[in-house]
């Protein structure tokens, strides 16, 4: 799917109210949507034509996330759940992820396809296995949803105490915690595909640095459970 330099496509119709996420399968074949009105809107990227609409939320959808199969995909609501859907028959695989308190507000899936995360308005980062489903560790509060970490399974967040940011590392499956000093305060950020650059994105800042994985594993970074 290509559209001309400077051009865009016309508008995609079929949500009643506010998009407030979209995402892209791996494949580039599939785009979702995300809505206030509850719902996930599945669109065809090469026709542009919405294909199927998935209705289960009770409130409005937040954030949207495929698995690298292109085929699965998971979504965030502001009615405290998680939800996983087949995107080739629109169907809801097993019940809704449970366990936030309050709106869940950000969703990201691992590089591997194997471990969810998932944050909640009131500063909750909690994980789930991507297959059975089931909640993997113990939730980490206080913190903020930043991105899973290329090819290392850990998922980076920023962790607010005492009026102060700091960025870590997570492991979910072992609770390990690790103080990330290569990154400043951040809002958003994104990796590369291949591992090797980050984009940090805070206030109107964007900046895009080198990413060293194996640096933030010697000695002198602070470990903690």
């Amino acid at each position: 799917f290509t559209l001309p330099l400077n051009q865009s496509s016309e508008p995609l119709q079929g949500h009643f109210s506010y998009i407030n996420c979209v995402a892209v399968s791996s494949n580039g074949l599939t785009l979702a949507s995300g809505s206030d009105d509850a719902r996930i809107g599945l669109w065809d990227v090469r026709s542009l034509t919405l294909t199927r609409m998935l209705e289960g939320h009770s409130e409005a959808v937040k954030s949207i996330a495929l698995y690298p199969d292109s085929i699965h995909l998971v979504s965030a609501s502001w009615d405290k759940t998680l939800r996983v859907w087949n995107t080739q028959d629109g169907s809801a695989v097993g019940a809704p992820l449970r366990g936030h308190t309050t709106g869940v507000s950000a969703v990201s899936i691992s590089d591997d396809g194997q471990l969810i995360a998932s944050a909640s308005n009131w500063d909750e980062v909690r994980a789930w296995d991507a297959a059975n489903l089931n909640p993997v560790g113990r939730p980490m509060e206080h913190a903020t949803l930043l991105a899973w970490v290329y090819g290392m399974g850990c998922v980076m967040f920023q962790k607010s105490e005492m009026g102060t940011s700091q960025t870590h590392m997570w492991y979910p499956e072992t609770g390990l915690r690790i103080e990330c000093d290569q990154i400043d305060r951040t809002e958003t950020i994104y990796f590369s595909y291949d591992g090797t650059r980050l984009i940090c994105l805070y206030d109107k800042a964007i900046t895009i640095r080198a990413w060293d994985r194996h640096a933030t594993l010697n000695p002198a970074v602070k470990h903690s459970k």
